[in-house]
């Protein structure tokens, strides 16, 4: 704003009292000409070694440290320091709150970075890049965005892709949703515009779907536009395996507004499973017909496709799986829904062993996050059964997890379905 000019005109002029007069016209109505030049000015009288390490500072972006930039630079410590120094007293950096340097100012970064000549630029976000590689090997992860961001901006964009990926995988890990969105969005570009595989974009945009539901739900208007590009190329997917997750996501999306159309997604799934190598889709196809089939109200096919599922998983799956642990609780799920699904066509007895045996299994084998659903489902199944009692403790198994873990779902459930035990006994409360 205007004090900031204000500021920049009296520096220039004690600058030009000093070292001469600085040529220009002068006059209030080139005041926005001005302050460019003054910028450009102030940057030009410094040194040459302090010049290129302003140029480079404006391309890391508004802080910099000193280590830093002497990797880029290929300079020594004292070299960067006395830069520093130099450009400390012009006051076009100053110290940051973190103890490392900063711009006065935006635009003085943006002048220093206008400088630089497009050739020079990209080697200089290319040195960037690798150095915050090699100053963060052991901590890559906390710089993942930066590094793909310069070498985005140095157009090497296949090693871009990659640090996109990882940032946005790690970002993920850490329940960072939003900014994994972003990551993801930033590596589909560079995918897009540098080497469009089809099964490599169809791969991200599942992941960034998944981002944007756990945002902002599985059915909103984000989510149904990436899913609508899944679809339409769904038919020229080479990867069996990616084809499969797609069907997958899809069949999710479709679970909520088209069942009937989930249920064909389904169909296409076990027909996939039935073609390639890895068992575990073939195991997860007949899962997914298990739940199309109970949202469609066919109980019986959903017990049928369940169990199916589950012995497919037995027989083939255990070796192969990548993640065991995620992939058993997805098996127990689907039991559940298979119990429930029994409990709903009127079978106790079968549906009680088959509730038993998940239940139990997922107590013995699986941490408290996987076993919540699958104790949701349980519990829905002994509230149909008028088991009143093994209903209750699993209720209070939720108010427990609550207690311990902070899962304020386990708790409004299990408080939910405490009040569904004692109306369905005539104790309302």
């Amino acid at each position: 704003g205007n004090p900031l000019f204000i500021v920049e005109l009296v520096r220039s002029a004690l600058h030009e009292q000093e070292h001469g007069a600085f040529p220009g016209s002068s006059g209030a109505e080139h005041l926005p000409d001005r302050v460019v030049a003054l910028f450009q000015h102030r940057i030009a009288s410094v040194s040459g070694g302090a010049r290129g390490v302003i140029g480079s500072a404006a391309a890391i972006g508004r802080e910099f440290s000193l280590p830093l930039m002497a990797a880029v630079c290929e300079a020594s410590g004292d070299d960067i320091a006395d830069a520093f120094d130099e450009l400390w007293r012009r006051r076009l950096i100053r110290e940051s709150r973190s103890g490392d340097f900063e711009f006065s100012h935006d635009c003085i970064r943006e002048a220093a970075y206008a400088e630089l000549t497009p050739v020079r630029a990209r080697q200089t976000h290319a040195k960037i890049a690798r150095a915050l590689t090699r100053l963060h090997d052991a901590d890559w992860h906390a710089v993942s965005g930066e590094i793909a961001s310069h070498y985005e901006r140095a157009g090497l964009l296949d090693e871009a892709y990659i640090w996109f990926a990882r940032a946005a995988q790690m970002a993920f890990d850490h329940f960072a949703c939003g900014e994994a969105k972003a990551h993801y969005l930033a590596a589909i570009r560079v995918l897009e515009a540098h080497n469009p595989n089809l099964d490599r974009l169809t791969d991200l945009r599942l992941r960034v779907t998944y981002c944007i539901a756990l945002l902002e739900g599985f059915s909103g208007p984000e989510v149904r536009a990436i899913c609508g590009v899944i679809e339409a190329d769904l038919p020229l997917l080479t990867d069996g395996a990616v084809a499969c997750r797609a069907l997958v996501r899809l069949r999710l999306m479709y679970s909520q507004t088209d069942v009937p159309r989930a249920v064909q997604l389904s169909a296409q799934m076990i027909e996939l499973g039935a073609r390639i190598e890895d068992p575990t889709f073939g195991a997860m196809a007949q899962q997914s017909m298990s739940f199309s089939q109970h949202q469609h109200g066919c109980f019986a096919e959903s017990v049928r496709h369940g169990q199916i599922g589950w012995d497919y998983y037995k027989r083939h799956a255990e070796p192969a799986i990548r993640d065991p642990l995620s992939f058993e609780a997805h098996c127990l799920l689907s039991l559940g829904v298979c119990c429930f699904s029994g409990a709903l066509m009127g079978h106790s007895d079968k549906t009680r062993q088959l509730g038993d045996f998940y239940c139990n299994r997922a107590i013995e084998h699986l941490p408290v996050r996987f076993q919540l659903y699958i104790r949701l489902l349980r519990i829905q199944t002994l509230l149909m059964q008028h088991c009143w009692q093994r209903a209750e403790r699993e209720c209070e198994w939720l108010a427990w997890a609550d207690r311990t873990h902070a899962f304020g779902f386990a708790q409004a459930m299990g408080s939910f379905f405490a009040g569904w035990g004692l109306l369905e006994q005539g104790q309302p409360r």
